[in-house]
Formats: C-alpha cells, sequence, structure tokens
C-alpha cells in the first residue's frame, strides 16, 4: 500500500440520485434511515422512563453512560471478526440482537431498573460490531470515486434524525406512551435487517486456520499495519490531536445554562444550530466534497473544529454561542467524512474492519478523557477558561500534526498556492511578491478578527455585513460568467 494520498485521474462521481440507484447502497441507506429514526425514540423514550421511575438525574446518566462501556473493550475484538466473518451476516445479526433486546425492556424496567443498563450495555455492544461493518461493506458496494458522496449521505441521514427524530418521538411518547416507542425502534432493526438481508455484498477469501490463533494473529496485524504505514499512522494520531474538542459536549450546558443564562428554549434551539451544522457539512460534502483533495478538507475541518471551541469560549451572548456551535458541528463532520473516506481508499478490504474499529476504541478514549478531563477542569478554573484551554490546546497539536505528516496533505499543495495567490490577491511587479503577499494577508487578518468580535458582540449586523458582502461577490462572479456566454 503506497504512503501517498495523492488523487489519481477517475471518473466523475456520483450525485445523491445516482447512488440510489445502486440497489445495494440504496438498501443500506434506507435501513439505516429507517433504524436511526427508530433510535431516537427509544433514547428519548428511555431517558424519560427512567427518571420517572426514579426521580434521580444520576440514573439518567448511569443508562447514557452504559452506552459507552461496550465500545472500548469488545471494539479491537469486533474489527477482527467482521474482517473474518460474512460481513452481512454481522450486519443482520446485530440488527436482530439489537431488535429482541430492545423490545424486552419494557416489560422487565418494571421489575428492576439495573435490567436497563443491562440491555443498553448489550445494545452498545451489537452496535460496537454493526458501525464497522456497515462501513467496511460501503467499498464493496460503491465505486471508489463514489466513496466521498455515499460516506457524506450516510452522514446526511444521521444529521436528519437527529433533527427531526426528537420532535417524533416526542409526540409519540406524549401520545402513545414509552413501551410503544421502544417497540417501534425494535420494528426499525428488524426493518434493517430485512434490507440488509436483500443486499448483495461478495464474501471476503479467508484462508481457513484455528479460530483462537486466528484471532490473536489478526488483532496483531491489525496493529501492524497501522503502525508501519505513514499515512495510516499519521491518521491515528489524528484522534488522540484534534478530537480534544469533543470536550466541550460537557462543557456547553455549564456554559449556556451557569454562564449565559439562557432559557430552556433557546437551550432547545442552540442544539438545532449544532444539528443544522451537521446536515449541512453533510450535503455540501456529498455535493461537492468530491472537487477538493480530501486533504485540504481533513485540515480545514479540523481547524474549524478546533477554533469553534474557543469562539464558544469567548462568546458573551447567545447569538455568538449560535455561531460557534454552527461551526463546531460542521467542522467536525467535514473532519470524520474526509477522514473516513481517505481509510476506506487506502485501507485493503480484508484490513478494513479492524482499522475501524481501533480508530472508534480510540475516538471512545479520547472522548471520554475529554468529557471528564476537562469538566473536572471546569470545576477548578471556570468554564470559559477550561473551554480555551481545550481550544488552545487541540490547535497546537493540529498545526504541529500538519508540520509532521506532509504525505497526507501533499495531494493538496496546488490546492494551497492557489489559495495562498487568491487569498493575498493582487501585487505590484516592482516591488517583492512575497512581501506584499504576506502584508495583505496579516491585513485580511486583522480585518477578519475584528470582524468576529464585532460578530460576537453584535451577531445580527456582522452577519448582515458577511451577507452583503458575499452577495455582490456572487452576483460579480455571475455577471463575469453571463459575459462570457455572450
Amino acid at each position: 500500500m503506497s504512503d501517498s494520498v495523492g488523487e489519481a485521474t477517475k471518473a466523475a462521481p456520483a450525485g445523491f440520485l445516482t447512488l440510489m440507484r445502486n440497489r445495494n447502497y440504496a438498501l443500506l441507506w434506507t435501513g439505516q434511515l429507517v433504524s436511526q429514526m427508530g433510535d431516537r425514540f427509544h433514547w428519548l423514550a428511555i431517558s424519560l422512563w427512567v427518571y420517572s421511575l426514579t426521580g434521580s438525574a444520576v440514573h439518567v446518566s448511569l443508562a447514557m453512560t452504559a452506552m459507552t462501556l461496550g465500545q472500548v473493550p469488545l471494539g479491537l475484538l469486533s474489527g477482527v471478526l467482521v474482517d473474518r466473518l460474512n460481513r452481512k451476516a454481522v450486519l443482520i445479526a446485530s440488527d436482530l440482537v439489537r431488535a429482541v433486546v430492545v423490545a424486552t425492556i419494557p416489560s422487565l424496567i418494571v421489575h428492576s431498573i439495573w435490567y436497563v443498563y443491562a440491555a443498553i450495555f448489550l445494545i452498545s455492544a451489537a452496535s460496537v460490531f454493526f458501525r464497522p461493518a456497515m462501513f467496511a461493506v460501503i467499498p464493496q458496494v460503491v465505486r471508489e470515486e463514489d466513496l466521498m458522496p455515499a460516506n457524506s449521505f450516510f452522514s446526511a441521514t444521521r444529521q436528519f434524525t437527529e433533527l427531526l427524530g426528537p420532535l417524533l418521538a416526542g409526540v409519540v411518547v406524549m401520545r402513545l406512551g414509552y413501551a410503544t416507542s421502544l417497540y417501534l425502534d425494535a420494528v426499525s432493526y428488524i426493518v434493517s435487517g430485512l434490507l440488509v438481508m436483500a443486499m448483495t455484498i461478495p464474501p471476503l477469501v479467508r484462508v481457513v486456520e484455528n479460530l483462537w490463533e486466528g484471532i490473536k494473529h489478526d488483532l496483531i496485524e491489525g496493529f501492524h499495519f497501522i503502525r508501519n504505514n505513514k499515512v495510516q499512522r499519521g491518521l491515528f494520531i489524528l484522534i488522540f490531536v484534534v478530537f480534544w474538542a469533543g470536550g466541550l459536549t460537557s462543557l456547553q450546558t455549564p456554559l449556556a445554562k451557569g454562564v449565559l443564562r439562557i432559557s430552556d428554549a433557546q437551550f432547545g434551539f442552540m442544539s438545532s444550530i449544532h444539528g443544522a451544522g451537521f446536515l449541512s457539512a453533510s450535503l455540501l460534502m456529498g455535493w461537492f466534497g468530491t472537487k477538493f483533495p480530501k486533504g485540504i478538507l481533513l485540515v480545514v475541518g479540523a481547524l474549524i473544529f478546533a477554533l469553534a471551541p474557543g469562539v464558544a469560549g469567548l462568546a458573551p451572548s447567545f447569538g455568538a454561542l449560535l455561531v460557534a456551535m454552527f461551526l463546531w458541528g460542521f467542522g467536525n463532520i467535514v473532519l470524520l467524512i474526509s477522514l473516513l473516506t481517505l481509510i476506506m481508499e487506502i485501507t485493503p478490504q480484508e484490513m478494513l474492519g479492524r482499522v475501524i474499529a481501533n480508530r472508534q476504541v480510540a475516538l471512545g478514549v479520547v472522548d471520554t478523557l475529554a468529557l471528564l478531563g476537562f469538566g473536572a477542569l471546569a470545576d477548578i478554573l471556570g468554564v470559559r477558561e477550561s473551554i480555551l484551554i481545550m481550544a488552545g490546546l487541540t490547535l497546537v497539536l493540529l498545526l504541529i500534526w500538519i508540520r509532521q505528516n506532509p504525505e497526507i496533505t501533499q495531494d493538496s499543495m496546488g490546492w494551497w498556492d492557489a489559495i495562498w495567490r487568491k487569498v493575498t490577491g493582487y501585487v505590484d511587479p516592482e516591488y517583492d511578491e512575497v512581501q506584499q503577499r504576506w502584508l495583505n494577508l496579516v491585513t485580511m487578518v486583522i480585518v477578519a478578527v475584528g470582524w468576529v468580535l464585532f460578530t460576537i458582540r453584535q451577531p445580527s449586523i456582522g452577519f448582515g455585513i458577511a451577507g452583503i458582502i458575499l452577495a455582490t461577490w456572487g452576483a460579480r462572479k455571475m455577471m463575469k460568467r453571463l459575459k462570457r456566454k455572450e
């Protein structure tokens, strides 16, 4: 496997409608739309049901924590088995297990609240096998040049259900009750399993060997593959570099409610804005992501994801916090889709399950440490201070990582040069070009920082100014195109 991620000449990537004409992709995508909508029903129902039975926020937290417990211990094993077993069978079995477990919760929750935690752990364990298998199947059923839009539209499905699902779930819970919501989720898993059953997925050819020796060999081989390949190693290290910014999850509530004193209605709107950032990034990546090198998308997404918590930490108002949350969601998705697509392109099919699972385990470790660590730091130093430390640490580590991993962004060098020349604008040939471009850039940075600080305090006016500038730029571009056509 090459250590380069340079872009080769490829056929034009497919759009959403073209991808949906691919029977296998359409079946998998539709199954995920149904089952993820069902997930919104069961999470809302469980959290409300647990709280109604116990009256304890601690028990609700335990229920949410149980979801992560199955990921770390089973994550590495799931990758090995996904690469050894029939991936279609893994997907179907995961869906059926989750359907059965969810369906038993209503009859057993009344006997012991602790059954809920055990059930959530089992659901988490089944999901640990489902996700690597699903991502490993995508490159088997779509063309390589379609991986970016294929991953993007999968991500858009998740974000769409996160926006619409809780609203529908609230109506169902209010009118039909907790149990019905859980039964609907169980049905959604069965539908997903049936759709996967209708797919045609070519099986991997593996050498028959002793099972336990084979598992041990595959575990070691997966680690060696990531360690010995520069690009794989760099992408793996990136998890420990940039995803500390995920710690904002544990601090957004104290910041919004405790520092800025926003209302519950405003908090709900803030969550929707975060989801809007997810959804818009997913759609834009699906429509236009293939027009840019994945290296540049990876770096831009990571920079936005790292800087957004800093904007949140400085936010003096609800409007400024909305800007930060949108950017945080937007950058997160651009980063994740670029990262996942790169991994799919440079990883052999027989290794893909292990590579994805290893990264999921690493991400789970970083997320846990970030949530707990920055949450504890906020009690000592303060919420704003902890968020700013998080953003600063992530940004410094990211800049070091970019410098140390040029092979990942080498496909973007031409783009960076073009952007550099475009952004720094006109230069007089009678003077030193480099100095003029740096002066132009410094001037633009000063203006941009001033705009950001002004927008944080007066978001409506700041965004209005930006909108006028963008509209003028767009009209100018359109007029040029019209003149060329004439």
